[in-house]
C-alpha cells in the first residue's frame, strides 16, 4: 500500500527471498500478491523487497521467520463503523481450519511514519474504538495487529489505513452591527472541531 494515502498499490514488482530462492510476484488490485517456494522442515527466514517505482520509494524491506511445520494464521482488519470520538476497527483470525480467536497486539502510526506506538490489546474476532483522543488528534493513521503465534500456529501480522475526521464548527460575533459610513468593523471568532481544539 501507499504509505502516504494507504491505497493498495497494483501492477508493482516484488521479491521474495527464502534461503537462496529468490522469486518475483507482482501485485494484484487489492496490493496483494501470491508466491509459493519450496521450504525445508524447521523455521525459515523469509524477506520481501519493494524495490519501488518511478514515482514510488523503495520500502523497507521486511523479514519474517516462517515455520511450515505450524499452521499459517492470516489476519484482516477493517473499519467497522463510526464510533463517538473515533471509529470502530474489527480483525478477524482464520487458518485453513477455520476463523480462530488468537490475542492481538495493535500499534499505531500517522501515515508517512514508520514509528509505530502500541494501541491495545485484544482478541480475534472482537472489535476495538479507536479515538481522536487516544491517538492524539484527527488524521489518517496506520494500524498494524500483530499475533505472536505459539506452539501450532506461525506469527501472523496485518495493516490498514484509518482515516479519523473531525467535523469542523465555525463561530463569528461583531464589535457592533451598527456602523458609521468610515467606521471600522470588529469581528471575532473560532473555528473548533469536534474535540473542542
Amino acid at each position: 500500500t501507499d504509505k502516504l494515502t494507504g491505497d493498495a498499490l497494483s501492477g508493482h514488482r516484488v521479491r521474495i527471498t527464502l534461503g537462496a530462492q529468490v522469486v518475483a510476484a507482482f501485485t494484484q488490485a487489492a496490493g496483494t500478491f501470491h508466491a509459493e517456494l519450496p521450504a525445508g522442515p524447521g523455521p525459515a527466514q523469509v524477506r520481501l523487497d519493494y524495490p519501488g517505482g518511478d514515482r514510488l520509494d523503495a520500502a523497507t524491506p521486511l523479514q519474517v521467520t516462517a515455520d511450515p511445520t505450524k499452521v499459517p494464521v492470516e489476519l484482516a482488519l477493517t473499519r467497522d463503523g463510526d464510533a463517538p470520538g473515533g471509529a470502530r476497527v474489527r480483525v478477524t483470525a482464520t487458518s485453513d481450519r477455520g476463523s480462530l480467536q488468537v490475542p492481538l497486539q495493535l500499534a499505531i502510526a500517522p501515515v508517512g511514519d514508520d514509528h509505530f506506538r502500541a494501541l491495545s490489546t485484544m482478541t480475534s474476532g472482537g472489535e476495538l474504538v479507536v479515538t481522536r483522543a487516544t491517538v492524539g488528534g484527527p488524521g489518517l493513521y496506520r494500524v498494524r495487529a500483530t499475533y505472536a503465534g505459539d506452539a501450532t500456529r506461525q506469527k501472523a501480522t496485518t495493516e490498514a489505513a484509518l482515516e479519523l475526521a473531525s467535523q469542523t464548527t465555525t463561530t463569528m460575533q461583531l464589535a457592533r452591527t451598527r456602523l458609521a459610513y468610515d467606521g471600522e468593523l470588529v469581528a471575532t471568532g473560532a473555528v473548533t472541531d469536534e474535540d473542542h481544539r
